[in-house]
């Protein structure tokens, strides 16, 4: 799966193509089909490393919206095809992708 971030810290020329791996669902998150983001001054200072206890590749883009494609047997506010919106920022996986684990407090 593609994705766009940084191999290491630095300015808007260190911006590449990652491949990433699908995320598989836990009982608590649903998996999230993106079909929109944003780039805003959290994703600027990702990749300028002022947040230095980040592993890499560091993938870029914190506010998402997109459809529910799964989700985890204890999720009960949510069902597959729901369109949400939400920040993954909160989540310590900062994996902004074309899909990904969330739990109910990035929405």
């Amino acid at each position: 799966m593609k994705a766009l971030g940084v191999q290491r810290f630095g300015s808007k020329d260190e911006l590449t193509e990652l491949e990433v791996t699908h995320p598989t669902v836990n009982e608590d998150a649903v998996i999230v089909e993106q079909y929109a983001t944003s780039v805003n001054p959290l994703d600027f200072k990702l990749r300028e490393g002022k947040k230095p206890d980040l592993d890499f590749p560091v993938v870029l883009g914190s506010d998402i919206s997109g459809i529910i494609v799964e989700k985890g047997e204890n999720v009960t506010k949510f069902s597959i095809g729901d369109r949400v919106f939400g920040v993954t920022a909160k989540s310590r996986q900062h994996l902004r992708s074309l899909r990904f684990s969330a739990s109910r407090s990035n929405f």
